[in-house]
């Protein structure tokens, strides 16, 4: 165990030069399924929590849409979830439960949607 720790530690400060200097704004919109989601996004920063799933939650907008707007690296990773990972969403056009890389270079504003959480698959 000891000797893993130098290479994470290694691998974090690597992963930090991997971003960019600035950082973003963006503007996250999120289509949900159910009106009673309650959303978090986290992801592979610390704008972004760090992977923390319940610690960034997004505004509700209306019944069906989650929004958030931060500043942000680039690139960065991102997941949506309910609190925890037990309930992480599955987004459009992404590949299942696969992090999804969003690369902004400039104010952006994002659609997305979660075709369905993963403590409810069908």
């Amino acid at each position: 165990m000891m000797d893993a720790l130098p290479l994470f530690f290694d691998f974090t400060e690597e992963q930090k030069n991997c971003f960019s200097k600035e950082l973003y704004d963006i503007m996250i919109t999120l289509t949900v399924p159910d009106e009673n989601d309650e959303v978090y996004i986290c992801g592979n920063q610390p704008e972004l929590a760090q992977w923390d799933p319940a610690a960034i939650r997004m505004d509700k907008v209306s019944a069906n849409q989650r929004q958030v707007k931060m500043k942000i690296h680039s690139p960065a990773q991102i997941k949506f979830t309910r609190g925890d990972w037990d309930t992480q969403g599955a987004i459009a056009g992404n590949d299942g439960y696969e992090n999804l890389i969003i690369y902004p270079d400039k104010d952006n504003d994002i659609h997305l949607e979660i075709l369905e959480w993963l403590d409810q698959e069908d």
